[in-house]
C-alpha cells in the first residue's frame, strides 16, 4: 500500500518515467519494503491520501508488522514521496498538490 500510494505521486504529471522508477526501486530498499513486480505495482491501483492515512492508523492494517508508529510511517511517506517528486528534476504544482494532501491525511506538518 506504501509503494501505491507513491505510485499516485509519481502519476500525478501524467506518466512515470525511468528516473521515478529508479528512484521508487530506491525507496523501497532503503525503506526495507519488498519491491513487488512491477507491471504488476503499475496496474494494481493507486492509494489515495485518506486510504493510506486509514491503513497506516488501523490496527489490523498492512502495516501493524512494521513496529512503526503511524506518524513515523506516515512521515516517512511523506519524504519517499518528496523525493519521489523530486526524481525527474522538476517539481510541477500537481505534485505539490498531491503532496500537500497525502501530508495533512497523514498528519504530517509542512517543513
Amino acid at each position: 500500500m506504501f509503494l501505491r500510494g507513491l505510485i499516485a505521486v509519481a502519476r500525478t504529471d501524467g506518466a512515470i518515467n525511468l528516473e521515478e522508477m529508479d528512484s521508487l526501486r530506491a525507496i523501497a530498499a532503503d525503506l526495507g519494503l519488498v519491491m513487488p513486480d512491477e507491471e504488476d505495482l503499475l496496474v494494481a491501483g493507486e492509494v489515495a491520501p485518506h486510504a493510506l492515512a486509514a491503513a497506516i492508523g488501523s490496527s489490523g492494517g498492512p502495516f501493524r508488522a512494521s513496529g512503526s508508529q503511524p506518524d513515523e510511517i506516515g512521515r516517512a511517506f511523506v519524504e519517499a514521496a518528496q523525493r519521489l517528486s523530486r526524481a525527474d528534476g522538476e517539481l510541477t504544482p500537481g505534485e505539490v498538490a498531491i503532496l500537500r494532501r497525502f501530508a495533512a491525511a497523514l498528519g504530517v506538518g509542512n517543513r
